[in-house]
């Protein structure tokens, strides 16, 4: 599921390229509202994996403020 693959990228050890892939995702039309296996949202794996660049772009689209 798209949730799954949300996880994947914020779970990461690497942080090159994740934001780039995060920005092709939303681009593509990827949800920031999508739930995984355990109910959590982009914007909540991001936290809690510390990923502070991933969240910074998925709050930018939750606010509507995305643009780039």
């Amino acid at each position: 599921s798209g949730g799954l693959f949300w996880k994947d990228v914020a779970s990461s050890g690497r942080l090159e390229g994740h934001t780039a892939t995060v920005h092709t995702l939303l681009n593509a039309g990827a949800g920031v509202d999508l739930l995984d296996k355990s109910k959590q949202t982009p914007c909540q794996l991001a936290a809690r994996y510390g990923k502070q660049d991933i969240l910074n772009v998925l709050m930018a689209r939750v606010a509507g403020g995305y643009g780039s």
